[in-house]
């Protein structure tokens, strides 16, 4: 939490914040991280040259902005580890209509959870009772309002937040997200599998389901994507066509003894140790994730064996203390013979790249278990952006069009390969990362998808367009041989032409290189004047 904090407030001066303090706000509860991160980022937006946080002890954090005096703060209170963090407001820096609204939150708390600690001028608010987070975010609407916030009652409390294993139950146990390369696969599983272990958390961020997460979030989600497979809630395998049952579940694993005699003892596998951890952990309401990177490269009914049945919803075993109605099944294990279950608190998250397999060609078993996400291009992220007059989205869209209709949709390109390019402000430096993006990463892909078939490279590219004064815009040279002066006049082929005609990609570095001129990639999506119009030197 100390990271996104500094993350949330980026222009923020915390030299004066003791590392304890920091110790401290990293042992919160995660159910009030979502407090934290809404407080943090309502000051991360108030107008401020100097956003100074000071100190006095290892407890506190002050908030003393500009030539502002102290608004409020937080403190931590008692011994640790048991200690309490609370919210603290100055009531002489606020407003009459604000004034109003602490008296209305005042009696919201009881005395045991609001105080005043014999300085009435603050106005302080414990973590202490989960049941109180929305009304710690009522106070933070009225105390630190931003433009956008939705004009509400500033006190009215919403439904508590729900709890870990109803947000979990919603979130599918078993999901693959599957497209094409580059279309956000590795980050999505990032956010999904944080979604499935701490859902608290994740709905905390807020993140807008149509537009997605935005840089900030996906920091906070890349840390505590971290934090959660360093403690081994998350854990990560990369299936390939040697990979096997033994190494997933469990097998026997051959060691040397002092005596230099071979023995072979059973290993658990990947899974097995996880569904064990989860299972240990699942009255706590733990939850965990096995990310299953190229799921479709490995045999998946020499992988799972008879665990692809245990791995169904409806069979999985539920948390002792469960209402619901146990239809689980259990199973001997072939080596060990111990007796085996998965349990509902471990989600499955696999990813595919549809450029190496079909979905079509997928374990018909495995389909009816996991529920799939299509992960297409999109365009329609780059919509207005130009380079050197190059339209991002219009490029991406065109060469899409062309290879779905050359080959399929589960070839196409993905935006990833452009966000280099859309990332750089600097427009000549964003040019540079757009000829690297089709010399290292497009230019390969197409040609591993048409087996070196130069034609519809030729037609991917758009060069069958370009007219002929327009021929240094080209980016594949044309060869045409004639069969009499390769093999004379009695070749005796028995071919309709007479002549082979062969395309091969220009160089990518020299002065005269299209790769280096921004209407040849123009001349991608739309149809070029000539090439007089071409004003780059």
């Amino acid at each position: 939490m100390s990271q996104v904090i500094r993350l949330i407030v980026s222009d923020g001066d915390f030299t004066a914040i003791d590392g304890r303090f920091w110790q401290y706000i990293d042992s919160i509860e995660n159910a009030y991280h979502s407090v934290i991160i809404e407080l943090f980022s309502r000051l991360s937006k108030l107008p401020s040259e100097n956003k100074i946080f000071s100190s006095n002890d290892a407890n506190q954090m002050l908030f003393k902005f500009d030539n502002r005096a102290i608004f409020g703060g937080l403190r931590f209170y008692g011994n640790a580890p048991n200690k309490v963090l609370s919210l603290e407001v100055t009531k002489n820096q606020l407003t009459n209509s604000q004034q109003q609204c602490l008296a209305t939150s005042l009696k919201e708390f009881s005395l045991k959870n609001a105080f005043d600690d014999g300085d009435t001028n603050w106005k302080k608010f414990k973590f202490s009772d989960t049941s109180l987070i929305e009304a710690l975010k009522a106070i933070l609407s009225w105390w630190l309002p931003f433009e956008g916030d939705v004009e509400t009652d500033a006190m009215t409390i919403d439904k508590p937040l729900e709890s870990a294993s109803n947000m979990s139950a919603k979130i599918s146990l078993n999901q693959i997200l599957f497209g094409p390369p580059g279309t956000g696969k590795t980050y999505h599983t990032i956010e999904a599998a944080v979604k499935a272990v701490e859902p608290e958390f994740y709905n905390s961020l807020n993140i807008d389901p149509i537009q997605g997460s935005k840089e900030i979030q996906r920091k906070q989600l890349a840390i505590k994507y971290n934090e959660l497979s360093e403690s081994g809630r998350i854990r990560f395998v990369t299936f390939h066509q040697s990979y096997g049952y033994e190494e997933f579940v469990e097998g026997l694993s051959a060691q040397t003894t002092e005596n230099e005699q071979v023995t072979y003892k059973i290993k658990d596998g990947v899974f097995k140790n996880i569904a064990d951890d989860a299972r240990n952990n699942q009255d706590d309401n733990q939850n965990y994730v096995l990310v299953i990177d190229e799921i479709n490269r490995g045999n998946i009914s020499k992988i799972f064996g008879e665990l692809i049945t245990l791995i169904e919803p409806s069979k999985r075993k539920p948390k002792s203390d469960s209402s619901e109605l146990d239809e689980s099944i259990e199973l001997t294990l072939p080596y060990s013979g111990d007796t085996f279950s998965v349990p509902d608190n471990l989600h499955i998250i696999g990813t595919m790249n549809t450029a190496d397999r079909s979905l079509a060609m997928m374990d018909t078993a495995l389909r009816r278990r996991f529920d799939f996400k299509e992960m297409m291009p999109q365009p329609e992220l780059f919509k207005g952006r130009k380079v050197k007059g190059i339209d991002l989205a219009e490029l991406l869209k065109t060469l899409n069009k062309r290879i779905e209709v050359l080959y399929d949709r589960e070839h196409t390109l993905g935006h990833a390969f452009f966000f280099p390019v859309y990332n750089e402000k600097d427009d000549e430096k964003a040019f540079v990362e757009l000829q690297r993006a089709f010399k290292n990463k497009i230019i390969p892909l197409l040609e591993e998808y048409f087996y070196e078939d130069w034609n519809k490279i030729r037609l991917v590219l758009g060069d069958n367009l370009k007219s002929d004064s327009d021929e240094s815009l080209r980016f594949l040279a044309k060869q045409e041989d004639m069969y009499s002066d390769l093999f004379g006049s009695n070749h005796g082929l028995d071919l309709y032409e007479d002549k082979k005609v062969t395309y091969s990609i220009k160089p990518f570095e020299g002065d005269e290189t299209p790769w280096g001129k921004s209407s040849a990639y123009i001349g991608i999506y739309q149809k070029l004047a000539s090439e007089s119009s071409e004003s780059e030197a």
